[in-house]
Parts: C-alpha cells; structure tokens; sequence
C-alpha cells in the first residue's frame, strides 16, 4: 500500500471529532489542529479562543478555524441524549508521541502539554523520557531550531517571519537560541 494513501479507517479516526452526552458541567482545552464543524445535539458549549467568547447551543453548527488553542465549559441540557457512538466517560491518556508531534510549535508551557495529554507532570515528563530519550523542554528546544534552521536555509523564510509560529516567544529569545546550538545567527545563514 502507499504511504502516502491511508486507509479511510485511519483517515476517520484522526480527523474525527467527537463529544459523549454529560450530566455535569464540566471544562476542557485542547488544540485544534485541523478546521473543523462541531455539531451541538444538546445543552450549552461555551469556546474561548483567541479574544473572543462564542455559545454553541443546540442545533447549532460553527467552524472552529484550525491551529488554536480553545478552552470550552460544556453546559448540559435538560434533555437526556443517549451516547450514540462512543463512551470515553473515564479520563484516558492520548498517544503522546503523536500529540507532541503535531503541537511542538505552539507555546504552551510544559504543564499544559501534560494536562492535554491527560497526564499529570511527572507522568508527562516520564512517558516523555521514554518516548523521546530526552527531556520535554529539550527536546522542544532542538525541534523547533532544528525546523527553523531547516525553514530558513531550504525555504528562504526569515526568521522574523516564522519565529512565533515555531513557539518562540520572542525574536531574542529565538536569536539567541538558534546561534547558542548552530554558532551563528539566523540571518548568516539565509
């Protein structure tokens, strides 16, 4: 089979979104990667995202625009929805791997990362180790210079241009990162 084909099973299960009925109130924050239209069946979901405040009630539909960070508070209905497709009631662990992958380049701190990995700290950082034979913050770290360095010298894009989307809070702290690992600046090398 091609690699670069995947099979509709594997194509679903990674771009599929979905929320199990809920008798409490609860909140959650995740990333969205990927454009998405989440359908409301029932109660309230209030979205946080960027500046700005959205209510999804029932029957509503919205496009959630990808490459966010959004906190929700899900507020139940009065009417009782029966779980139609799966029941993830219990608190799971998602594929760390694949999860660090995919979000290296936003700027979140390392306990977030494990709150949204369904971890606590230590566990997040232990799994982490395992996985990756490396601490979270260094191995953040070299990815996203490693991606910079590759995104200026292959791609000729100037580190003004793509330093915050590599998770860099700012352009001194990406200068002075970049010339501590590669022994120059970025702009020698563009």
């Amino acid at each position: 089979m091609n690699n670069k084909v995947k099979p509709a099973t594997r194509a679903l299960e990674d771009s599929f979104v979905y929320s199990c009925t809920f008798s409490q109130q609860r909140g959650h924050e995740q990333f969205v990667p990927y454009q998405v239209l989440p359908f409301q069946f029932s109660g309230d979901t209030h979205i946080q995202h960027q500046n700005s405040r959205l209510v999804l009630k029932k029957n509503q539909i919205i496009l959630a625009q990808k490459n966010q960070l959004t906190k929700f508070l899900k507020i139940p209905g009065p009417d009782k929805v029966k779980t139609f497709l799966f029941d993830f009631s219990e608190p799971y662990k998602l594929d760390l791997q694949k999860f660090i992958l995919r979000n290296y380049h936003y700027n979140v701190p390392i306990e977030q990362f494990a709150k949204l990995t369904g971890r606590s700290l230590a566990a997040f950082k232990r799994d982490f180790a395992s996985i990756f034979q490396t601490s979270p913050r260094k191995w953040l770290q070299e990815k996203r210079l490693s991606e910079a360095y590759h995104l200026i010298k292959q791609k000729k894009i100037k580190s003004s241009e793509m330093y915050l989307e590599l998770g860099f809070e700012n352009i001194s702290h990406f200068y002075k990162s970049f010339k501590q690992k590669y022994g120059v600046t970025p702009g020698s090398i563009q």
